[in-house]
Parts: C-alpha cells; sequence; structure tokens
C-alpha cells in the first residue's frame, strides 16, 4: 500500500501470513504518524493571495465608495460619524 504526498510516501509491504486488516492498520497508523491526513486537512480552506489585478480592483472599488460617500456628506444626505464606535 502506498500514500502520496508532496513530500513524502508511506510504503508499507504485506508480511508472510499477515491478514489485510492488519496490512490496513499498518498503513493508517504509519500516514497518521506521517501527518499526511492532518496536513491536508490544513490546506483544505486555505485561500489563495489576491492576484496583482484583484488587488487593482479592490483599491478601484474602495476609491469610489469613498468618492461617493464624501458626495453624499458634501449634499447632506449621511452624516460623516462612523457607523460603529469603538469601546
Amino acid at each position: 500500500m502506498t500514500a502520496t504526498s508532496k513530500t513524502e510516501i508511506v510504503r508499507v509491504e504485506r508480511h508472510e501470513r499477515e491478514t489485510n486488516a492488519s496490512l490496513v492498520r499498518r498503513f493508517s497508523k504509519r500516514v497518521g504518524q506521517a501527518k499526511i491526513v492532518a496536513r491536508a486537512r490544513a490546506l483544505r480552506f486555505r485561500s489563495r493571495r489576491p492576484s496583482e489585478e484583484a488587488k487593482k480592483k479592490n483599491a478601484l472599488r474602495r476609491i469610489e465608495k469613498s468618492k461617493t460617500r464624501e458626495r453624499l456628506y458634501k449634499l447632506g444626505k449621511v452624516s460623516k460619524t462612523p457607523r460603529f464606535h469603538k469601546k
């Protein structure tokens, strides 16, 4: 049996007169010791870094929103005070 990670390979050879259940048990133990499953679960929800294009889009969106807020403030439609105050 073989399990592959980016860096490691866990290999377990079947011993003479060994049952399949004990072979699987030994394999599972080695995989657990190598932390292959733990690493895979940790990477499961990892998010990518934003690309240069995404950073630029976000920056343009922030600039546009601040311009809109400033225009509404000058027209008297919104107040300048922040909505949420830190205590």
